[in-house]
């Protein structure tokens, strides 16, 4: 079964969703399906028997539980190479997985963030751009604050399946 789910999933990645894997294409043209929970995906696409694979891959990468995972970031990062070098390797003919971040991908984060001004599980009321102009600064409004953070650029970082973000002009 987990053979024949291997193939099915390479089929998946080498076909339709070839270019939603490339690193290089980002998330803006995702396709919906992949918003979904990651093991509510696997057993949609009959993909189960794969499911203690997946979720030793999804721990070392740091996504986050396995159930509150979205499909996309498993998608993305175990493109065609990155699975086929998963099983090379499970068949002791390569030695060049897994690829993971040595410290962990939340300490990679962290590393990022620590020169940066990071503002964690904030409850945003309303954003605000003067002119609409990206050179104009960016207020942000925030529950509880009399007045605005007012930055050049924001980075606005969320699970790719966030709901509640109304505040939000997309």
């Amino acid at each position: 079964q987990v053979v024949l789910a291997s193939m099915k999933y390479l089929f998946l990645v080498a076909f339709p969703f070839r270019r939603f894997s490339k690193p290089s294409t980002g998330y803006s043209r995702m396709p919906k399906e992949l918003a979904m929970p990651l093991s509510d995906w696997l057993v949609k696409r009959r993909l189960t028997a794969l499911s203690d694979i997946l979720a030793f891959v999804v721990k070392v990468q740091g996504y986050g539980h396995f159930n509150d995972t979205s499909a996309a970031y498993l998608v993305k990062f175990m493109g065609l190479q990155n699975w086929l070098s998963l099983i090379l390797s499970g068949m002791g003919i390569s030695k060049q997985w897994p690829k993971v971040f040595t410290y962990g991908m939340l300490n990679f984060c962290e590393r990022i963030a620590a020169g940066l001004k990071v503002h964690l599980n904030t409850e945003i009321e309303r954003i605000e751009r003067q002119t609409g102009n990206a050179a104009e600064p960016v207020r942000i409004f925030i529950k509880g604050k009399p007045e605005p953070l007012v930055f050049d650029k924001m980075i606005l970082c969320t699970p790719l399946e966030a709901k509640g973000l109304g505040f939000l002009d997309m």
